[in-house]
């Protein structure tokens, strides 16, 4: 029978380690398509030998990157501002169980009802039916043994979702 703590501080440092997840995932998905794309372009015009062209998209796709940084730096700093866990930092406890992860020992959340789940060196983001998003701070568990059990499980859950998924489709 699986009974796994975790206790996650949401402090200033957790809400910096999730806006900059986001910001490396953005980058790693969005601006990285948008490079390939300026690759190809390049590709093409130096072939046709307009090398200003190609240096105009390149300047053009940092000038972007540089900008979407400053956009996330501006926009953590005035979260930071107007965040109450700046100000009153909160420990959020989670008991996960075998059927069910209860939060601060009085919600119960079946597995059944986490959509969605992102699993990240530094925590685990926790998608629910309601519209809540828990974050499970890794260095809130007390050893790396229980932190890897709960990781296998969530990771168990994901696949046979996805497989129920596949089976419904059939």
């Amino acid at each position: 029978m699986m009974r796994i703590y975790n206790k996650t501080l949401y402090n200033k440092d957790l809400i910096l380690k999730y806006n900059n997840y986001y910001f490396i995932n953005f980058i790693m998905t969005k601006f990285s398509l948008m490079a390939l794309i300026v690759m190809i372009f390049s590709i093409y015009l130096l072939t046709l030998r307009q090398y200003k062209y190609v240096i105009t998209l390149f300047a053009i796709l940092l000038a972007y990157l540089i900008l979407m940084y400053l956009v996330q730096k501006a926009t953590t700093n005035r979260a930071m501002k107007k965040n109450p866990i700046v100000e009153s930092p909160f420990t959020q406890e989670y008991l996960f169980t075998d059927e069910e992860l209860i939060i601060s020992l009085n919600k119960k959340i079946l597995y059944t009802h986490i959509t969605k789940i992102k699993i990240t060196k530094q925590f685990f983001l926790l998608f629910s039916l309601d519209k809540r998003t828990y974050i499970v701070n890794n260095d809130g568990f007390s050893t790396k043994e229980e932190e890897s059990l709960v990781k296998e499980k969530l990771i168990q859950l994901i696949k046979n979702r996805k497989h129920s998924k596949r089976t419904k489709q059939l």
